[in-house]
């Protein structure tokens, strides 16, 4: 039986004041997604103004390990999932596949790009995972 999974409320992201900089916020560390195969990320754009940059909601494979806790073991490239918000208007609903293999965790993370010039990169999102069991 599938499963919706809201993993990010209505929130405000604003990067406007980097400039010729990356960054990216971690809003979920270690998702356990043991008992699922496949999935779709979902995105919902509330308002947004990029006029300098770019911003993404990706989903990487994680695996934390009992061993050693305080480090985040991820994978980033290539991605599971990338929800671009550039282009995107208030009301878009913005839905990528997750591409297997998924892993047991999914970490889940804004990440945000500014050009060099700066300008405005701001974005109201809110997210979620639907997914689906393993067989």
């Amino acid at each position: 039986m599938p499963i919706f999974i809201p993993f990010l409320s209505r929130r405000v992201y604003d990067f406007s004041s980097m400039v010729g900089t990356a960054t990216e916020v971690v809003v979920v560390r270690a998702l356990d997604v043991v008992d699922w195969r496949a999935g779709q990320l979902v995105v919902r754009v509330h308002a947004v103004t990029i006029t300098a940059g770019t911003i993404n909601v990706a989903v990487l494979m994680t695996s934390p390990s009992v061993d050693a806790p305080q480090t985040d073991f991820v994978r980033v490239s290539p991605d599971v999932a990338s929800a671009a918000i550039a282009g995107s208007v208030p009301g878009d609903l913005v839905v990528e596949a997750l591409r297997a293999p998924i892993g047991g965790h999914l970490r889940l993370v804004v990440q945000a790009v500014a050009s060099g010039g700066g300008g405005t990169l701001r974005a109201t999102l809110s997210a979620a995972l639907y997914m689906r069991e393993r067989p």
